[in-house]
């Protein structure tokens, strides 16, 4: 567990200004969820893979947006009990 790939590369391997605005999006959603009471579960990759575990969830292939973790975590979705995978600047 934790070694394959499945898309992209590791959040180490993406430069300093596109980690900082990944982190950015990540902890206005967080805010934004926690003002609302909302759950979510939101791993970055780093050096582990985690292809093999993500594998059997939903890919979107998705540019890491605020917006889109508001609405992937929004309670009634279908996603919202899962988790996302961010590897480098996608998700």
């Amino acid at each position: 567990m934790g070694r394959g790939r499945l898309f992209g590369t590791p959040m180490s391997a993406i430069g300093f200004e596109q980690t900082r605005r990944v982190l950015a999006e990540v902890c206005r959603a967080a805010e934004t969820m926690s003002g609302e009471y909302m759950g979510s579960l939101i791993v970055l990759e780093r050096e582990t893979g985690v292809g093999d575990v993500a594998e059997s969830g939903v890919k979107l292939d998705a540019r890491v947006s605020g917006e889109l973790l508001l609405t992937i975590f929004a309670v009634h979705t279908p996603l919202h009990d899962g988790a996302v995978v961010i590897r480098g600047n996608r998700m």
